[in-house]
């Protein structure tokens, strides 16, 4: 017999399976052991994939008709914010993958990593590469799954996604319901790891940073997030003219997301800053509602015009355990059951990359011609 304990460390609540029969905490282990590590070579697209210890599921070598996109991406830690419910802690800390020194509560992979098809229609427009992670116990209260998704379009663009599923700790309409911020790492690499450049659109034009820096969703000095037309906030450039823009979810994907309010992140690459498994941050770092989400501990002002850029974004989606009878909005982030009949509502968040190239015809505002 299993069951779930709460138990406290410091400030944070950790979750734990034990074992009624010995009383002694025990981990789960993943069905069939660590998923496979894999590779991919389709629809223009080349990459490699594994299951990490605490930082999920990793892509590394990142290329697109022979040109190098990503080194690596990664989503070293599932921050669960309760927002002050519980008076031992306000929240958890969640590192999904095979078991590691990480820290945080480790949920494991439940299954293989899959490569399906992506539709519009009938016609096939890319691939996405999935991995699932659960909880043993998943459907029941405090019992938590997660799902890492890596999009590619035959047409260059690429997205990258993480869905949360729940099940929240309780169904009292009085008790606060989580606020889910996955930490994801992109390490991006347009035509190679150098001489890259970042920018935010100002409402105006593109506005190129100098240094390290962070942005947040909300007007206090470092936001809020401004969309040109094309809903584009962000965009990375080559200096050999090539880059992406970033548009964040807003509910425009048909995967039951919404708009993802992110905390956007740019720091130069460090090895020691994620290119493995990360330790986890401060207790504390589960439950801000501001920028102290852990990568702005890497935002110390180092030079990153032209350079190799490391992107941290943060997504923030809250959970609505009501059916749309009783709140019009309809469930999100939720599960009502697991296995083997599952009913759950996730909620998918993450940005789209979006290739361009600047020409003599077409070029951004602050960048010369070449």
């Amino acid at each position: 017999m299993v069951l779930l304990l709460l138990f406290l460390v410091g400030q944070e609540v950790i979750r734990a399976n034990a074992e009624i029969n010995s009383g002694n905490l025990i981990p789960d282990e993943p069905e069939g052991g660590c998923p496979v590590p894999g590779n991919v070579n389709r629809d223009g697209w080349t990459l490699d994939y594994e299951t990490s210890g605490n930082d999920g599921l990793r892509i590394t070598n990142v290329t697109y008709q022979g040109r190098a996109v990503l080194t690596s991406a990664s989503l070293p830690e599932w921050h669960v914010d309760y927002n002050g419910e519980y008076a031992a802690s306000p929240g958890f800390r969640d590192v999904i993958g095979c078991g590691g020194s990480g820290g945080g509560f480790l949920i494991l992979p439940y299954g293989e990593t899959e490569v399906h098809d992506l539709q519009d229609g009938s016609i096939v427009v890319g691939f996405e590469v999935v991995q699932d992670f659960r909880m043993s116990q998943w459907g029941n209260e405090c019992n938590y799954r997660y799902e890492q998704r890596y999009q590619f379009f035959a047409d260059g663009r690429f997205r990258i996604v993480a869905g949360a599923y729940g099940k929240g700790c309780g169904t009292d309409p009085a008790m606060q319901q989580p606020v889910y911020r996955p930490v994801i790492r992109i390490d991006i690499a347009v035509n190679g790891d150098n001489n890259d450049s970042f920018a935010f659109w100002d409402g105006q034009q593109w506005a190129f940073q100098q240094t390290e820096l962070y942005r947040t969703p909300y007007a206090s000095n470092f936001g809020p997030h401004q969309l040109n037309s094309a809903n584009q906030g962000w965009l990375v450039l080559d200096g050999s003219g090539q880059g992406y823009t970033i548009e964040p979810g807003l509910g425009q994907f048909n995967d039951g997301g919404m708009a993802d309010n992110p905390f956007i992140y740019v720091t130069l690459h460090r090895p020691t800053e994620g290119d493995t498994d990360l330790p986890s941050w401060s207790i504390n770092y589960c439950c801000y509602d501001d920028h102290k989400q852990g990568p702005e501990n890497f935002v110390d002002g180092e030079p990153i015009g032209s350079a190799n850029l490391v992107l941290w974004y943060v997504s923030q989606s809250v959970t609505d355990r009501l059916p749309v009878a009783e709140d019009g909005d309809g469930r999100f982030c939720w599960t009502v059951s697991g296995e083997p009949d599952p009913e759950a509502y996730p909620c998918f968040s993450g940005p789209l990359f979006t290739p361009f190239e600047l020409s003599e015809k077409t070029y951004l505002p602050l960048v010369e011609r070449p």
